[in-house]
């Protein structure tokens, strides 16, 4: 696979290059290749590059900025970030981190300063006085947008709330100062759904654990409940790349036989992996598609969904399910421009038919217009092509027959 590294033109760091190091270094080990590019490197203009040295495409990009417009740029024109704007536009400020895990996860009690204008900044102190109440002193505040632990302060009075206020007009946030936590945090680093490193942060002269502002590390061992804490945080903010987005539906059996000789066990046992597959397969990946406003779902089908077979009750049953829900779904998710489709096949040359004897294979041959049996590999192509459709085709169940029905 190929790859991207987006990194800051204007963040020029020996910490910053170790990690782009790093990440090169790790993108290669898996055998991928990977091109850095700086954000200065990718101005787009009506959705194109303006950098001819942009040939090619990568199938997914390491983006390692807060260039959320860039981010949403990229996203636009078909590319795949880790991690995707929205998470990277929510984690970057503090006040939207805040909202989005607030009931999902503990947190210190926290008050979102309300909004003002940089020309102007806090020149009304009336409701610092409900923060003062409720969180008392010492209060943490903190800028929205900062790193490093930088933008972080600790009020002790309202003098020096006033003195904070004075000194910048970014937005703020104030939490409740934690004194048994002083000058220690916990990080705990998560890929997918594990903890893959952790270390204990300390710092015996500033009540910020920031290595940045002269605090020391040491490797550490988190417990059950931090380490569910760390991933359920990851999975509520949607910091995984691994989200899908095409979803293609393609499990299926078939019971050959009369209705009636059927078994009520063989007919759950059809139904739950021909139908019920699609359902769990869908329930797993809709909520993301959902939230990135984008997907397509595919159902592998059958023209007996749509005709029936005689001695293939169920399956057909299971088909036209399956076709049903295509369409209801397609309705549903369209809003969130999700696009659900169906491939309706005809006869596949595949393990499903090998039952057949060469003297029916040859009889069932002749009465396909086409002549003969589809290969699978012709299916993978249809639905490529059905992947590449534009977006305003949904809904549809799309006969692949040879001509047959």
């Amino acid at each position: 696979m190929y790859a991207w590294l987006v990194i800051n033109e204007f963040l020029n760091s020996n910490k910053f290059n170790e990690i782009y190091k790093w990440l090169e270094r790790a993108t290669i080990k898996h055998n991928n290749k990977i091109d850095v590019f700086t954000n200065s490197d990718l101005l787009i203009c009506n959705g194109k590059f303006l950098n001819p040295d942009i040939t090619k495409m990568p199938d997914y990009v390491i983006f390692w900025d807060k260039d959320i417009v860039l981010a949403k740029q990229l996203e636009n024109m078909g590319l795949k970030l880790f991690n995707n704007s929205r998470a990277i536009e929510i984690c970057d400020n503090k006040a939207l981190t805040y909202v989005e895990l607030n009931g999902k996860i503990e947190m210190p009690d926290t008050i979102v300063c309300p909004m003002t204008y940089r020309n102007i900044g806090y020149n009304k102190m009336d409701f610092v006085n409900m923060a003062e109440e409720r969180l008392g002193y010492p209060m943490v505040v903190k800028e929205c947008c900062g790193s490093f632990g930088q933008q972080v302060y600790l009020a002790k009075n309202r003098q020096d709330i006033e003195s904070i206020f004075n000194k910048t007009k970014e937005p703020l946030i104030f939490q409740k100062f934690i004194d048994n936590c002083v000058g220690r945090d916990i990080r705990l680093n998560v890929v997918g759904d594990k903890v893959v490193a952790s270390m204990l942060r300390y710092n015996d002269n500033d009540f910020r654990a920031n290595i940045t502002n002269g605090g020391s590390m040491e490797k550490y061992n988190p417990t059950q409940e931090e380490v569910k804490m760390a991933i359920d945080t990851c999975k509520a903010l949607n910091l995984d790349f691994g989200g899908v987005d095409i979803l293609i539906n393609n499990a299926g059996i078939s019971i050959i036989g009369l209705f009636q000789d059927l078994s009520r066990a063989d007919w759950m046992r059809l139904m739950d992996t021909n139908v019920g597959s699609v359902y769990n397969c869908c329930h797993f990946a809709i909520p993301h598609m959902v939230h990135e406003k984008c997907g397509k779902i595919i159902n592998i089908s059958s023209v007996w969904g749509i005709a029936g077979a005689s001695c293939e009750a169920a399956y057909s049953a299971s088909k036209g399910a399956v076709n049903a829900l295509t369409r209801a779904l397609a309705k549903e998710l369209a809003p969130s421009n999700i696009q659900v489709n169906a491939i309706a096949c005809g006869v596949i040359d595949t393990d499903m038919n090998g039952f057949l004897s060469v003297e029916e294979r040859t009889a069932l041959e002749a009465e396909i217009p086409a002549g003969r049996f589809a290969q699978p590999e012709e299916v993978a192509e249809a639905v490529l092509q059905v992947i590449k459709m534009p977006t305003y085709l949904t809904g549809q169940v799309i006969s692949m027959d040879g001509g047959y029905i």
